[in-house]
């Protein structure tokens, strides 16, 4: 008996389970590795995967929906309303370092510390730390986001000023006159009366609802780029001397009293390729300057927007509200 131990325990079968048993706990093990597996791709899935997503890249700068729905929640906004305004910043972040403006860390920091002191400047090192601690806690940023969106802002006022300095006094410009009509039935019996020979100023004395410009046969001066709204801008400046517009479709989004469309029927009698421009004229091209710069690269640079359709934008709605009552998953 001892002999038949000792081959046993020599054979090293001694404390082995049988086969049967060991490919059992094989199996097992394998199940075990599909189910956390496919438990691990589910929870990516759907906790971690559609909040690092882009849904905003604008030339090689992107925002993904994590950023997206923090900027979103911190301005209580609806999520569309957030699109223009991140846009904007990126294409401020690009412009700055284009032209050589943007914020440096030190300069970025000396701002943390200036808005923590209320503008005052006195304020210790341990009382700013415990302040931006705070900020980061309540607005659910991480440190490079907090100071991104600081040095954007500070880098936007010198873009601005940057901008401003380079408008020029002599530009090209237009001599314009106008018609203004409360609806396109008349804006079309407009244009159908001058194309029947009556003169621009006789038309506009009868039919603008724009009294002031009306008497003065619908001259309404010189104007260069820039300072027409963008819809008005785009069609006076495509025309020639002579040449009167379609009926125009302007609604001034701006009223407080209502957004209401009226419309215009556009000439230029005149064009200039140099001509100083009036003051008032070169004040507000100066105060749009970075707007209207912004305008203008939203045409020239490579912009993207993903997933916006119906179905994301209430996935966001219902990932805000969540954030409301703390609760992130």
């Amino acid at each position: 008996m001892s002999q038949i131990k000792k081959k046993v325990t020599d054979s090293g079968l001694a404390g082995k389970p049988p086969a049967s048993r060991r490919t059992g706990f094989i199996i097992a093990a394998a199940i075990l590795a599909v189910i956390l597996l496919v438990v691990g791709i589910f929870y990516y899935q759907t906790y971690v995967a559609p909040f690092q997503r882009t849904v905003i890249s604008v030339g090689n700068l992107s925002i993904n929906m994590d950023y997206f729905l923090k900027r979103a929640r911190l301005a209580g906004a609806d999520p569309m309303a957030m699109v223009d305004a991140l846009t904007n910043e990126q294409l401020i972040r690009l412009g700055a370092t284009q032209y050589g403006v943007e914020a440096t860390p030190a300069e970025i920091t000396q701002q943390l510390q200036s808005m923590a002191s209320g503008g005052s400047g006195n304020i210790t090192e341990s009382e700013f730390k415990e302040w931006y601690r705070q900020q980061l806690n309540e607005t659910g940023l991480r440190d490079t986001e907090y100071r991104e969106i600081t040095g954007t802002s500070l880098s936007a006022v010198r873009l601005q000023a940057y901008l401003a300095e380079r408008i020029p006094s002599v530009a090209e410009q237009i001599r314009l006159h106008a018609i203004v009509l409360k609806t396109l039935a008349d804006a079309d019996k407009a244009r159908a009366s001058l194309k029947a020979g009556e003169s621009f100023a006789n038309i506009a004395r009868q039919m603008s609802v724009d009294n002031e410009t009306g008497e003065k046969g619908g001259e309404i001066g010189w104007f260069p780029r820039g300072i027409l709204p963008a819809e008005l801008d785009a069609v006076a400046f495509q025309l020639q001397p002579g040449e009167v517009s379609e009926s125009t479709p302007y609604t001034d989004a701006s009223d407080p009293s209502g957004a209401q469309t009226i419309y215009f029927v556009l000439m230029v009698s005149e064009k200039a390729n140099a001509r100083t421009v009036d003051e008032d004229f070169l004040a507000a091209l100066k105060d749009q300057a970075l707007t209207n710069w912004l305008a203008l690269e939203k045409v020239n640079q490579n912009i993207r927007y993903y997933n916006f359709d119906s179905v994301t934008y209430a996935w966001m709605n219902l990932q805000l509200a969540k954030s409301k009552t703390g609760d992130n998953q």
